[in-house]
């Protein structure tokens, strides 16, 4: 059996602002905006492992609201 990933053992309002953070920052390195990063971690990775991080996230929330979408049918 796998080991969970850091994001399943997040709660939801967790998860939804590390995504905001990673969104944020992409978007500052989008714009090349002088603006600091909104997590000093992200202003160090590369591009490419904050948009890895970015789709885990968004599959975990994804899977959490299928999951509760099943459990109330």
């Amino acid at each position: 059996m796998m080991a969970p990933t850091p994001y399943a053992l997040m709660d939801n309002e967790t998860l939804e602002r590390t995504e905001a953070e990673l969104v944020q920052e992409l978007e500052l390195r989008e714009s090349q905006s002088s603006e600091l990063s909104p997590v000093p971690a992200f202003a160090t990775m590369p591009s490419e492992q904050l948009e890895d991080m970015l789709g885990d996230v968004r599959a975990n929330l994804a899977g959490r609201e299928a999951q509760a979408a099943a459990a109330t049918s």
